[in-house]
């Protein structure tokens, strides 16, 4: 006879499991609010109940059947704590020298024999862990979102969205004042020049209804320094012209506006649009610009008057 698990144990496994397997389909703790949860519990706590009743019954009846020496075996296996006995019995300590004894088998090859050995009981332990993690994995990831890699970025991306919301609205302004040009910006300052810039300044910022952004001609100078330009320009618009003013109406906050001019600025200083609109405005060169609204070298393009009122650079 061999011993069975201690009901006491059975139950936290059992309870485990079943805590588990909420989590898997719940995707939170939140099932400790649910009544479904503490019935399934209780439920399975009477069935160990009822089942370690039963078993009890069948080992007094095995019991009788034993030889005097088996049942002083069992009686001193059962004095040993359980965890302790079940370490012993994983790595093959609480086999006896009879025990011991193996068959051989009954094929060997040039005088080499085979002993019919079982293996470990640890490494079946695992296995069979292994084997049943794998088939709730399965279960789980087929018939919930647990463990689902499409469902879990989404869910990522969703909550990353919230945070940076709850953070724009706590963190500082960026204004004309503290905003600075970062080149780890630009990447998402591309993104949102295609959303927001492109219906006027064209892809690659070539010019279209908007000017040309890859030359060194401007009509709007109000700031020393390229990127500051863009900047107020984005933010405050342009009165009389399409540029709207995106920061003060608040459609884009300064934190975009920050990213869209270090994009800008990066596209100025390393493009030059072969097919991009004329020249417009006043020629500037950002390496020593003069103060804002006063000429930077008063060359005024003749192509300027052609252009249309809603130019904005």
């Amino acid at each position: 006879m061999k011993r069975r698990v201690p009901s006491i144990i059975l139950m936290l496994v059992i309870l485990v499991t079943i805590g588990i397997l909420f989590y898997m389909f719940e995707e939170d703790f939140s099932f400790f609010k649910d009544f479904t949860f503490y019935l399934t519990s209780l439920i399975a706590i009477v069935l160990v109940y009822i089942i370690t009743l039963i078993n009890k019954l069948i080992d007094n009846e095995k019991f009788k059947s034993l030889t005097e020496t088996e049942k002083q075996k069992y009686i001193s296996d059962s004095s040993i704590p359980y965890l302790t006995w079940l370490y012993r019995d994983a790595f093959g300590k609480n086999v006896s020298l009879e025990e011991s004894e193996v068959d051989v088998l009954d094929h060997g090859y040039d005088g080499i024999l085979e002993f019919d050995n079982q293996l470990p009981k640890w490494w079946l332990g695992l296995f069979y862990i292994c084997v049943a993690i794998a088939a709730v994995y399965f279960i789980s990831y087929n018939v919930s979102d647990f463990a689902h890699p499409i469902k879990e970025y989404e869910s990522d991306v969703q909550i990353a969205a919230f945070e940076k919301a709850e953070y724009e609205k706590i963190a500082p302004k960026i204004t004309i004042e503290t905003a600075k040009f970062d080149t780890g910006n630009e990447k998402e300052g591309e993104e949102l020049f295609k959303s927001t810039c492109v219906s006027c300044h064209m892809a690659g910022g070539a010019g279209g209804i908007g000017p040309n952004l890859t030359d060194d001609y401007w009509k709007n100078i109000r700031q020393k320094d390229v990127f500051k330009n863009v900047f107020d320009v984005v933010y405050n618009g342009v009165p009389g012209t399409q540029m709207a003013s995106f920061g003060v109406n608040g459609t884009l906050s300064g934190r975009d506006i920050e990213k869209i001019a270090a994009y800008v600025k990066t596209l100025n200083e390393k493009t030059n649009a072969p097919n991009g609109a004329p020249p417009y405005g006043t020629l500037v060169d950002w390496k020593n610009p003069t103060a804002a609204g006063e000429s930077a070298t008063s060359v005024k393009d003749s192509t300027a008057s052609a252009k249309p009122a809603a130019a904005t650079k």
